[in-house]
């Protein structure tokens, strides 16, 4: 999880770097006077804009951002782009030939993987009507067919082994809610919304060949094998069966083999890339070689690696062979080409090399596909090519060079003819010098460089105005000086490492769209924006402009004569480029009569508060007036030009509502309205208003924090009993004013068919349905993007005008009751709307009425809610909460029967264990319903999937949010609140830890919690700005990376343990003395108890202000002292001290302040509180335990190895089973033939073998006896066993039989056993 992190935050400082480069002013009137200073910060991305490669994202000045990435990101469905999802799953619906379910991309690249390739089966691919399969060959020697795949993290592969990660950037956590809009800061926000995800699946499988593994990395455009060869052999020679279904194969001069309709290249379907191959150390070599042959109509394609290169002396293992089968059509097309022995051939591999290596010289070639959905005429403001670095080589006593970029103006070429011999400005030594008309940037070639950004903006323009884009060249500044560099190539695995090219544009327009003037001359200006030269004329003789035309961005003054009629006139400009109009501008000049405009006749704002000002232009004085209470206006009356300001209040309603503010001039007839719409409560919820006034639909997957306060309520309200019973004391203490039901709250937002469940003393997991039809806006960006295509016509962006578009889009959002052919009657939920069905609900103009469906679920309050709450703790295999949430989907099912909606939205949330159940009701959603309509907001969440249990798998759901305390204990629970954390537990969707303070009820020390209570979730989602996922994201790693999260302490031995915060004042205390006196504590959050082994154990939370934990023995014995960090994506860091030696009345005090990290905690020996020693020696016997996996006759053995001094006669290590809760201890003595002791010097080293069948993280205390005495080390023993190693060990005892005596077993192994955690 962290390096997925890391990895995206690597993308997003790239991505930084660029925008800051470009962090130039694109508000068109702020340009005007060259004073901004700030970026433009992206809004949104505009779907509608979405290409195949391309995402483009609307920014606040009106500016759009097309970023083109390498491979696809998005596929078509149905007409509509959506994001590509190639993670692999298990798709009971695509079968392979044998009848298993296949692994298959989300939602990505067509191809299927079988299980194994048993049978005959095959890897199947897809691409405009062809389906190829191809599979290993079954009768090759030493081929293990029957090996299973196993799904894995595209960063596991053992192919990716050598790659070079780069440092993480600092973090985007500074971004905080109210963090200061610097440019900085708006990039880095800017940089995570362009970042794409879940871009690569990959699957393994392992030993399928002696000490070889057969990897497959599925991403948008390819099917990326890899050959993992382990341990040198005598020959490499590999074969795979193909099926072409029809195609014929063509092989080309480069090594690749196309796979064309008609036997050319112009058809080709699909396209093997020419082999390469790389070693640990990333050392590179073409000498593989590829052949297909014809055999009785099927094809069989054999790949050769040169034995001499792999088998080289400073080889570095493991070795890997590509071969990547690629669809055709490649966004970005790139490749080098090389001097001397290899000069034949173009080279296609991870890298793209540029400039001379020892004894070679390199460039590399790129052609990248222009975005399609760029208007015409837009003006270009930036461009930039983006190459990643991947390593840097110069020799002793070179010169440094530049990396040059270059546009082919004139000189063309082919990938297909590309050659060193064969390139369009030959191949001597610096013969681009005499091109330097096709230079467009030169970047200084650097060790420390990450990402070089090439300034591409005139090649950009010249290939979208004309074209003609014959790609670029990247070549070395000074071909002779022996430094080169090379970046990864569009064939990387990961997209952050892949080439990608960034364009800065504004749509064709002219701001403003209209203009008004005095009865008197007078001159004005206005922005005209375009991509190239352009003309302006007028309709009307009165009015002047200069100049007439011009180029790009620039401005045109308006003159306008007197006017001495008493009418106001009226007159246009219009500006072309070519046949294709930029804009239409309206312009108003008043005569003497009076003559009123304002600047927008329509607003449009959410439920809450608000206040909008309109400019007035006007030849006389005028007044306002509003026509509802909630509707302000200030000031009432002005003189001429002038600026208004209209304020709404609060809608607790349940209805969107509307109201008039009227103006008129005080000397005539003359008269203006201005239309405001405020949405309600639901309605906001459900439909964002950006800052142009654009309304949009909420997507389940666009975390709306309006929404989450929203259902932050409902989960509170949820506690409260119908009939108003009283609380027991929990949650009752936690409750405060808030005595509203979840119906009561629902039927106060227009929710009927209220129908409440299990809110009884005896029941469990109660919950709330209800429902009501909502308005959904369709995005208008769809009627702007209609034109994209041609352009021919009038393409006018007109900011101005927006409000008149939206005022009409809302009036048709507006609710008429009659017309939603629903009853209005509301009577404890008994009458109801009549049943909204398909053919009821109703699409017109920009908006859809929708069935919503509320599933508020309460958290725990009676006896049976805490019998699950804990049964889920201690009974793992039986998930209580999985239980109870096919509870409430029965109801959801009957619910819907009963009332008859069909396709509703639904909403589900709650609060601790309501929480746990939302989020697994969410997920089942999920799998049988849209997930675009299902919306889950969980709060104060506990773990709900044990991943430890077969079959079970916690998935990323893009709509499910889990809003998490990082001091909340209940959200580390299932298991990992105990030292050490063990990650089996997880939970559906995304997590956001927030820090957020404690209640301040002090009532709430009842349980220890009060960090877990409803108002703290509450309050902090009130107190917050309405913050995107990005700063959600982004402040979940600010508790992360500034260590704001929570400290276990563990301290097991006869000892009192008092905790005090920085002021000395005892928030926590525990200890097991007879008739011990607790005292009196500060309630900061801290939750402490007693483990059954007299472990004293402290959870606590980084608001506690927690300084110093101070321990004092009570008797003698010895104490093992343990802290952890506990992060929130369930890691840990530890630090343990054992055995230490105790008397009567010792003292011991350490730092835990937030300033201390958990590794260098220190324990100091204190006498009357002065320091008088520090515990170090923790390890007097154990010296160190060590653990090494084997591969052995087809098993993986894994070896621990102790190293004790020599005093030790007896080992043991004892772990308890997180899942079957069973302790298992395995001995060591001399005697025993199960170990082998060796003796080094003072010390012993003894070993012993297991074979794991089941993956997983597996932490042991270790227990030795010196003379008689028995020592504890905790947590000193950690084996972390691949699911690759567990599944041939599986495989092993399947087809063998376990052995009995040593006599079965590898003579280098002195005795191992089979361990299984998950047979009782």
């Amino acid at each position: 999880m962290k390096k997925n992190l890391l990895l995206k935050r690597i993308l997003s400082a790239v991505l930084t770097i660029v925008l800051l480069a470009s962090a130039i002013p694109v508000s068109l009137a702020v340009q005007e006077l060259f004073t901004e200073e700030l970026p433009a910060q992206i809004v949104r991305e505009v779907p509608e804009l979405r290409e195949e490669s391309v995402k483009h994202f609307l920014c606040d000045d009106g500016s759009y951002i097309a970023a083109t990435y390498a491979e696809p990101v998005h596929y078509n469905e149905n007409g509509v782009w959506k994001e590509i999802d190639n993670r692999l799953i298990l798709n009971s619906n695509k079968l392979s030939a044998s009848g298993e379910p296949t692994y298959t991309t989300r939602a990505g690249l067509a191809v299927s993987i079988p299980q194994n390739f048993a049978d005959g089966q095959k890897i199947t691919a897809e691409n405009k009507g062809y389906e190829i399969s191809f599979g290993i060959k079954a009768d090759q020697a030493g081929v293990a067919i029957g090996r299973g795949a196993s799904v894995v993290a595209v960063d596991e592969l053992m192919s990716n082994a050598g790659a070079q990660v780069s440092a993480a950037p600092q973090s985007v956590s500074s971004v905080v809610a109210d963090a200061e809009l610097t440019a900085d800061v708006i990039e880095e926000r800017n940089a995570e919304l362009m970042a794409v995800e879940n871009q690569a699946g990959a699957v393994q499988y392992r030993n399928i060949l002696p000490s070889t593994n057969l990897e497959y990395a599925v991403t948008s455009s390819s099917v990326k094998e890899s050959i993992v060869v382990r341990e040198p052999q005598s020959e490499y020679k590999y074969y795979f069966d193909m099926d072409l279904d029809g195609l014929t194969p063509v092989e080309n001069n480069d090594g690749s083999i196309s796979l064309t309709e008609s036997g050319d290249t112009a058809s080709e379907i699909f396209w093997i890339e020419a082999p390469y191959m790389y070693d640990a150390n990333s050392d590179e070599s073409f000498a593989v070689t590829m052949s297909l042959t014809e055999v009785e109509g099927k094809y069989v394609l054999a790949v050769e690696a040169d034995k001499d290169w792999i088998n080289a002396a400073d080889r570095a293992f493991p070795v890997v062979i590509d071969p990547t089968l690629s669809l055709s059509d490649a966004n970005i097309d790139d490749a080098f080409v090389i001097s001397g022995l290899q000069m034949n051939s173009l080279r296609r591999g991870n890298e793209l090399r540029v400039g001379r290596n020892l004894t070679n010289l390199t460039r590399t070639y790129i052609k990248i596909k222009m975005p399609a959905n760029i208007p015409k005429k837009s003006f270009i403001q930036s461009a930039f090519l983006l190459l990643q670095n991947d390593s840097y080589f110069q020799a002793i006593g070179q010169s440094d060079v530049n990396i040059n970029a270059y546009d082919f103006k004139n000189d063309d070429w082919s990938f297909d003819s590309l050659e060193w011999n064969n390139q369009p400005y030959g191949n001597g030594d610096n013969v681009f010098r005499s091109h330097d008309d096709d230079l467009l940037d030169s970047v200084p070639a650097t060790k420390e460089t990450r990402t070089y950004s090439f300034n591409v903006l005139n090649a950009v323009k010249r290939w979208i105005a004309t074209g003609d884009n014959r790609g670029v060249a990247i070549v070395s500044s000074d071909e002779t000086s022996k430094t080169q560099v090379d970046c990864h190539s569009s064939r990387a695995l990961r997209e952050l490492d892949r080439p990608a090219l960034c364009i800065y544009y504004s749509m064709p327009m002219i701001e403003p769209s209209s203009l008004s003037f005095n009865h008197f001359a007078e001159t004005k200006s206005v922005r005209v924006v375009c991509g190239g030269a352009w003309v302006a004329t007028t309709d009307s003789s009165w009015l002047a402009m200069s100049p007439q035309s011009g180029n790009d961005s620039s401005q045109l003054f308006l003159h306008v004569r007197k006017n001495s009629s008493a009418s106001s006139r009226l007159g246009t400009v219009t500006v072309k480029s070519g046949n294709t109009v930029i804009g239409v501008l309206s312009v108003t000049q008043f005569g003497s009569d009076p003559s009123l405009l304002i600047s927008e006749d329509s607003w449009i704002t959410n439920c809450g508060e608000d206040s909008k000002t309109f400019a007035i232009t006007s030849n006389d004085s005028w007044t306002v007036e509003s026509s509802e209470p909630w509707l302000t206006v200030s000031p009432l009356s002005g003189e001429e030009n002038g600026v208004i300001t209209v304020n709404t209040s609060a809608n607790d309603g349940s209805d969107i509502r509307t109201g008039t503010i009227t103006l008129s001039t005080a000397h005539g007839t003359e008269s203006k309205t201005i239309s405001v719409t405020q949405l309600d409560r639901v309605s906001s919820c459900f439909n964002n208003i950006d800052s142009y006034g654009n309304v949009t639909a909420v997507t389940a997957s666009d975390y709306n924090h309006r929404l989450a306060t929203w259902a932050m309520e409902l989960s509170y309200a949820a506690y409260n009993y119908p009939n108003g019973e009283e609380l027991p004391i929990i949650p009752g203490a936690f409750m405060g004013d808030f005595t509203q039901t979840a119906g009561m709250l629902l039927e106060d937002n227009g929710f009927v068919n209220i129908s409440e469940y299990n809110y009884t003393s005896d029941s469990r997991a109660a919950h709330t349905i209800g429902w009501r039809p909502v308005e959904v806006a369709v995005s208008e960006t769809s009627q702007i993007i209609n034109d994209v295509g041609g352009m021919d016509n009038v393409y006018q962006y007109n900011i101005d005008d927006k409000g008149s578009v939206l005022y009409n889009l809302l009036d048709q959002l507006r609710v008429d009751r009659s017309a939603h052919l629903f009853d209005e009657r509301r009577d404890t939920g008994a009458d109801r709307y009549d049943s909204i069905t398909n053919s009821q609900s109703f699409a017109a103009g920009n908006k859809i009425l929708k069935p919503l469906l509320v599933v508020d679920i309460r958290g725990s309050v009676t006896w049976w809610d805490w019998v699950n709450d804990i049964g889920a703790q201690v009974l793992p295999f039986n998930n209580r909460f999985a239980a109870l949430a096919e509870e409430v989907f029965t109801n959801v099912e009957n619910y819907l029967s009963s009332t008859g909606l069909q396709d509703p939205i639904i909403l589900v949330t709650g609060h601790s264990m309501g929480a746990a159940i939302a989020n697994i009701l969410a997920a089942r959603l999920n799998g049988i319903m849209d997930p675009d309509n299902v919306y889950a907001y969980t709060f104060a969440t506990p773990r709900t999937v044990n991943e430890a249990v077969s079959g079970n798998q916690a998935v990323n759901y893009p709509n499910i949010f889990n809003i998490l305390n990082s001091n909340d204990a209940i959200t580390y629970v299932p298991l990992t609140i105990m030292l050490p954390v063990v990650n089996y537990w997880k939970r559906h969707g995304i997590d956001l830890y927030i820090n957020m303070p404690y209640s301040e009820s002090r009532e709430t020390d009842i349980l220890g919690m009060p960090c877990h209570s409803m108002s703290v979730y509450l309050n902090w989602l009130n107190s917050s700005e309405d913050l995107s996922l990005q700063e959600m994201l982004a402040l979940s790693e600010e508790a992360r990376v500034r260590g704001l999260l929570p400290i276990i302490a563990k301290i097991k031995c006869p000892v009192g343990v008092t905790i005090k915060d920085s002021n000395g004042n005892i928030i926590g205390y525990e200890s097991q003395q007879e008739n011990a006196v607790y005292p009196d504590m500060l309630d900061n959050g801290v939750m402490s108890w007693i483990e059954e082994d007299g472990a004293k154990m402290f959870f606590i939370p980084s608001i506690a202000d927690a300084a110093s934990i101070e321990i004092e023995a009570y008797d003698y014995g010895s104490m093992n002292f343990t802290v952890g960090s506990v992060d929130a994506s369930t890691e840990s860091e530890i630090k343990t001290l054992n055995n230490i030696s105790l008397y009567p009345g010792k003292e011991f005090t350490a730092d835990i302040s937030e300033d201390v990290p958990v590794e260098d905690t220190q324990l100091f020996i204190t006498e009357n509180g002065e320091t008088v020693g520090e515990v170090t020696e923790t390890n007097p016997h154990l010296k160190g335990v060590t653990v090494e996996h084997v591969e052995k006759n087809g098993q993986i053995v894994t070896y621990k190895h102790f190293v004790t001094d020599n005093t030790v006669t007896e080992i043991r290590y004892i772990r308890v089973d997180p899942v079957s809760n069973i302790t298992s201890t395995s001995y060591l003595t001399p005697e025993s033939s199960v170990v082998e002791i060796e003796e080094d010097g003072d010390n012993l080293i003894w070993t012993r073998g297991d074979c794991y069948l089941v993956a997983g993280d597996y932490v042991y205390d270790v227990v030795v006896n010196s003379n008689g005495e028995w020592y504890t080390y905790e947590n000193a023993l950690y084996v972390h066993v691949p699911q690759e190693y567990a599944d041939i060990n599986r495989e092993f005892f399947s087809s063998n039989a376990t052995p009995t005596n040593t006599a079965t077993i590898p003579a280098a192994v002195p005795y191992y056993t089979v361990i299984d955690p998950t047979d009782n």
